[in-house]
């Protein structure tokens, strides 16, 4: 982490947001991407998330990184004389987090990260990024949350850029009726918790290929906003800034956030700012208004039906979301629906267009004949008289061997 006295870019990096912070934490947990509270001491960061994870039923694991050296974070190297090695001796909190995750979820929460030391800093990165210590991994039911001062409210130190551009950077101040609503022992959470409704938030996945098409039609159009336009200062290389992880991280947030009902909404968009930066998500936003891209599952509902797109990056872009949604549940009447989309747009718009999206649908159909018994798929795939279409695009682009 780097020292700074001055915060005023990283107040610019991460913005203002209107949408409730919880609301903001609770789809970050959701989609399983670590999440950061930035905001200053006393204003009930830890309380807050401790009350969700009553609420939900779900396991809390608070950790004061402040308090911690690096052996507390990654566990101890040991002498086994029996084995003539040395062994890793797990921490308590990552112990609990291993048996508790087999049982529900649970919430380890790494609490005043920004007055951590360096080197506990250094161990709390490979926690976050592998969520492993040594050989031993978190179960996928541990969700990673964080809080961290800025500077100027009495934080030591910025987030690494490493560390940084794996989380979601929630700019947290209590709002007063919620406070007031605490106060007067009513439910503060409520809101929050309505929208987070666990049985509409099952199954996002299945909004992923969507999300990422949107991502894909937008990095087409703008593909400088890949990377930063310029070097970054310690201050905003602390926050939130674009690259492909954080690209790939707004998609899963976007996917949550259309499954609850909220794509389009100032939630989306400050999900996104939270995420890749306020430059990034507001283009990002303004060429998903313009576009309008189709959803990919109701493509595949009736795909002689479904609007045809009429910009090529919108196509190239759906295109590749309906391939990818084939791919997340792969049965034979989708693969036909999705080839029968593919040759009115081939024939609408031409091969070339089609050509990389109907590749990964081969793609698809070689790994389900290698998965199957004596040349025959585990699903019985029909390769359709369309393909011949592609056959010389194929071979002039080399997918062909």
């Amino acid at each position: 982490m780097a020292q700074r006295k001055d915060q005023s870019a990283q107040k610019e990096s991460i913005g203002q947001v209107a949408t409730d912070p919880m609301l903001l934490v609770g789809i970050s947990l959701i989609a399983n991407i670590p999440v950061v509270t930035v905001g200053p001491p006393g204003g009930a960061k830890t309380s807050m998330h401790t009350e969700l994870c009553d609420r939900l039923g779900w396991y809390f694991e608070p950790a004061i990184l402040s308090t911690w050296d690096p052996a507390d974070v990654g566990g101890v190297m040991m002498p086994d004389q029996s084995r003539q090695r040395s062994v890793r001796l797990l921490p308590d909190f990552f112990v609990a987090l291993m048996e508790e995750g087999q049982k529900r979820n649970c919430l380890l929460y790494l609490d005043e990260i920004s007055h951590a030391t360096r080197a506990s800093s250094a161990a709390a990165l490979r926690l976050v990024n592998e969520r492993s210590i040594g050989k031993a991994k978190m179960p996928d039911s541990v969700r990673i949350a964080a809080s961290m001062n800025s500077v100027e409210d009495g934080g030591q130190f910025l987030l690494s850029k490493p560390m940084a551009n794996r989380m979601v950077h929630v700019p947290w101040k209590l709002q007063l009726d919620r406070w007031l609503q605490h106060m007067r022992g009513l439910d503060s959470l409520k809101n929050s918790l309505d929208l987070l409704d666990g049985e509409r938030a099952k199954n996002w996945e299945v909004c992923l290929p969507h999300a990422q098409g949107l991502i894909a039609m937008f990095m087409q159009a703008k593909p400088n906003a890949l990377w930063p336009d310029r070097s970054l200062t310690d201050e905003e290389a602390g926050g939130p800034w674009p690259s492909p992880r954080s690209w790939k991280n707004a998609a899963r947030l976007c996917a949550v956030a259309e499954k609850l009902g909220l794509d389009g909404t100032a939630v989306q968009t400050d999900l996104m700012r939270c995420t890749v930066g306020d430059g990034g998500a507001m283009e990002f936003m303004s060429c998903v208004k313009s576009a309008e891209l189709e959803d990919p599952e109701e493509i595949l509902l009736d795909p002689q039906k479904a609007k045809l797109p009429k910009r090529d990056d919108v196509a190239f872009a759906l295109l590749g979301a309906i391939s990818a949604a084939v791919a997340c549940n792969l049965t034979p009447k989708r693969w036909d629906m999705a080839w029968a989309y593919f040759d009115r747009v081939a024939k609408a718009r031409g091969v070339d267009i089609v050509a990389p999206a109907a590749r990964e649908l081969c793609v698809l159909y070689r790994s389900n004949l290698n998965n199957g018994e004596k040349g025959k798929g585990k699903l019985q795939l029909e390769l359709p008289e369309t393909l011949e279409l592609f056959l010389p695009m194929f071979k002039m682009l080399g997918y062909l061997k």
